[in-house]
């Protein structure tokens, strides 16, 4: 996910919220450890399903994040008189 997450230009402290989808029993050490690494500071909320399969059956684990990012609006307003 980290890679991810550089490779996009996303900065982990600007995600806001993780669904994860998995086929398989999750390792929650293993996961813990990378996920702590990754939002060391800012842990998003997080939640976790197991489902029966995905959209693509070779696919175990699916991870959707929702990111929060500021956005500058310029509004111009014509005055017709």
């Amino acid at each position: 996910m980290q890679q991810i997450l550089v490779n996009e230009g996303i900065n982990p402290s600007n995600v806001l919220k993780v669904n994860i989808y998995a086929t398989e029993k999750l390792n929650w050490d293993y996961f813990n450890s990378k996920w702590n690494l990754i939002f060391s500071k800012n842990n998003p909320s997080m939640t976790f399903v197991y489902v029966p399969a995905l959209a693509m059956p070779e696919l175990k684990i699916e991870i959707e994040l929702m990111r929060h990012e500021k956005i500058r609006c310029i509004l111009t307003l014509k005055v017709i008189s």
